[in-house]
């Protein structure tokens, strides 16, 4: 019973830090990159929403969970990120009760404190977008594929229904089913006849529940089949440098190896026998193996068939190799040492980590800076025409909700000038280049402007992003 309230405690602890963290720096970085897509789409009404899907390289789940939360709360960049932190805030019992499982409440502690801190999974903690959602489900799933095999324990209705939800999720999620399968496949000798036969009614229930999201997928399919993706050709570099990502960037990463260096040495005597131990526990092996199956065959898969190994795409598996990094670490700790010295090993990650995410980007400012020198009937050109979406979104929440034409109110998302009917009559033009040069080299849209107009103002912005303001020549 007392065990029982000490977990309690900590559990609570860790989702109060998870919640605090991530509420202080909620707004700390404009809404960018795919946000405003994901919000512009959630916000509208369901036949429209669920018709995007049939062109959209995301599944709908997250999409019609925000859906809900806006109906809720709005698009403000409060409430549309909330429901990313509240995934991620969920994640931290789930994987608390794993970590207290495989080792001892040591494990489940820091792990978790590995996860609160690491900048990458912090960030995503607040973007308004579906991968904390993602990391969620992958824990769920775990953690009842946990307790079928080393607790035999009957979870296969929860685990369809999860698999189910996370192929709802990202069209990757098929690669962390198919590791489930593996896994049980490497504990076979583990459970008996019966139990594989309840993952196959699993595997009818998930598939069930999929059927109506199955159509899309294989449009999507073959929709990367045609037209390959944009992630690029993994190098084998990536292999180690993704890793020196999760754990906070390489620096942070040689001070934590140098601490297992530290404790190798302390135990230098019987380190053989407990590197033995570890390496032959069943428990290490199983989390061991819920991040190396993914991680190495979604890189096999992209030198192979398409690159999908990319560092978002991989978030899922951190939370496994934090769990294998600590529990080799807790397996050298002598007996003897404090009780709360294995906290030790969170402080790299506290002091690394960047609380305050660095997105390079300044939508907010664009907006504003257009905003205050644009005058009615002013036009405003965007180039990348998808940039369109980021800059509503701080210009004018109102015309972001509503139905009317942008172009109505004279704002237009065009890849080169001949888009745009009627340019002169106004006495100002906006251009506003969201890094147009590098992404489409060849275009030519401010010399066009230069030689019809007169340059008055050029603004620069994080993440080269330019602003051009032009008035007619005398």
């Amino acid at each position: 019973m007392k065990e029982w309230i000490v977990e309690r405690k900590w559990i609570i602890g860790l989702m109060f830090l998870q919640t605090l963290l991530c509420l202080i720096f909620i707004n700390s970085y404009p809404i960018d990159l795919d946000e405003p897509f994901t919000i512009f789409w959630s916000q509208k009404d369901l036949p429209e929403l669920i018709g995007m899907f049939e062109n959209e390289n995301n599944p709908p789940l997250h999409f019609l969970l925000l859906h809900y939360w806006i109906q809720l709360f709005g698009i403000g960049s409060f409430a549309v990120r909330s429901l990313s932190i509240l995934f991620s805030v969920l994640t931290i019992p789930l994987l608390f009760k794993l970590g207290h499982k495989i080792l001892d409440l040591r494990l489940g502690v820091i792990t978790c404190l590995f996860f609160i801190f690491s900048t990458f999974n912090h960030y995503h903690a607040i973007e308004a977008r579906t991968y904390s959602l993602l990391v969620f489900l992958t824990v769920l799933v775990m953690y009842h594929l946990y307790l079928v095999v080393f607790e035999k324990k009957n979870r296969f209705v929860i685990i369809g229904v999860v698999n189910a939800l996370l192929l709802y999720t990202h069209y990757l999620a098929g690669i962390i089913v198919l590791s489930e399968l593996l896994v049980l496949l490497i504990f076979i000798k583990k459970v008996q006849l019966k139990t594989l036969l309840y993952y196959c009614l699993s595997g009818v229930i998930t598939v069930a529940l999929y059927l109506p999201g199955i159509f899309l997928l294989f449009k999507r399919l073959s929709h990367f089949s045609d037209n390959g993706t944009w992630v690029p050709d993994p190098h084998y570099t990536e292999l180690y440098g993704n890793i020196f990502r999760f754990f906070n960037y390489t620096l942070t990463f040689f001070i934590l190896f140098g601490l297992l260096i530290v404790l190798i040495f302390v135990n230098r005597i019987d380190f053989k026998k407990r590197l033995k131990a570890v390496f032959s526990s069943s428990k290490f092996i199983f989390i061991l193996s819920l991040f190396v199956i993914p991680y190495f065959g979604m890189f096999l898969i992209s030198k192979i068939f398409q690159p999908i190994f990319l560092d978002r795409y991989l978030l899922f598996v951190t939370p496994f190799l934090f769990m294998s990094f600590c529990f080799l670490a807790l397996n050298l700790f002598r007996k003897d040492f404090p009780k709360w010295l294995y906290l030790i090993l969170a402080v790299p990650m506290i002091i690394s980590c960047y609380y305050r995410p660095r997105t390079n980007r300044e939508g907010d400012k664009i907006a504003e800076f257009v905003k205050e020198q644009r005058v009615e009937n002013d036009k405003v050109m965007i180039c990348p025409p998808f940039y369109d979406l980021t800059f509503m979104y701080h210009y004018n929440q109102a015309l972001f909700k509503s139905e009317e034409s942008w172009v109505d109110h004279n704002v237009y998302s065009v890849y080169n000038l001949s888009e745009v009917e009627e340019l002169k009559g106004n006495e100002q033009l906006f251009y506003i280049d969201a890094n147009a040069k590098f992404l489409f080299p060849d275009n030519t849209i401010v010399d066009d402007l230069m030689l019809a107009y007169k340059l008055k103002e050029k603004a620069v912005f994080a993440g080269e992003y330019l602003v051009f303001v032009f008035e007619k020549n005398d």
